[in-house]
């Protein structure tokens, strides 16, 4: 059983957090999709990630940027598959990145 500060969640049924990056520009960028059982464990789990991966520069804030995690229930179908669509394109590997540029 986990013991973390979310322990009040283990119980309940998971659901869908999207991980957004905000800048003063306004601008939104999804950065992750995880399932939890509630906001206090997406927010631990957005700790985990940008302890566990500091090589990750979409995990790092700049001045003016935020972190937002977006529940799945508080959103439109087609806000939520908007931002699975950016995530997907987002990680897409070039072909020429996945085998060094050789054919």
């Amino acid at each position: 059983m986990f013991r973390g500060k979310a322990t009040a969640c283990v119980a309940a049924m998971k659901k869908r957090y999207m991980l957004l990056k905000c800048g003063s520009d306004g601008c939104t960028e999804p950065i992750d999709c995880i399932t939890a059982s509630c906001m206090d464990e997406a927010k631990e789990a957005l700790e985990w990630m940008r302890t566990h991966h500091p090589e990750r520069p979409d995990l790092s804030l700049e001045s003016g940027e935020f972190f937002e995690i977006l529940d799945e229930e508080h959103c439109s179908p087609e806000e939520w598959k908007a931002g699975l669509d950016k995530l997907q394109r987002k990680r897409v590997v070039h072909p020429c990145k996945a085998t060094d540029g050789k054919p």
